[in-house]
């Protein structure tokens, strides 16, 4: 994140949706693996901007069932 705030022109380089289809591949087979969870509790798509993840202080507010 240091290296956004130096150079934030690099943001728009950034290939969110890629970045995301990488790391939910990663998050699946851990759930799948190691937790004995079901990976497509994942979201197919990237639930927040870029602008957000990067945001101090924005952390995703938890889901609730009901």
């Amino acid at each position: 994140m240091r290296i956004l705030r130096r150079s934030p022109s690099i943001a728009a380089r950034i290939d969110l949706a890629g970045v995301y289809a990488d790391a939910k591949l990663l998050a699946g087979r851990s759930l799948r693996d190691v937790d004995g969870l079901d990976p497509a509790m994942v979201p197919g798509r990237c639930p927040f901007t870029l602008a957000q993840a990067m945001g101090t202080g924005w952390w995703p507010a938890p889901e609730t069932d009901g």
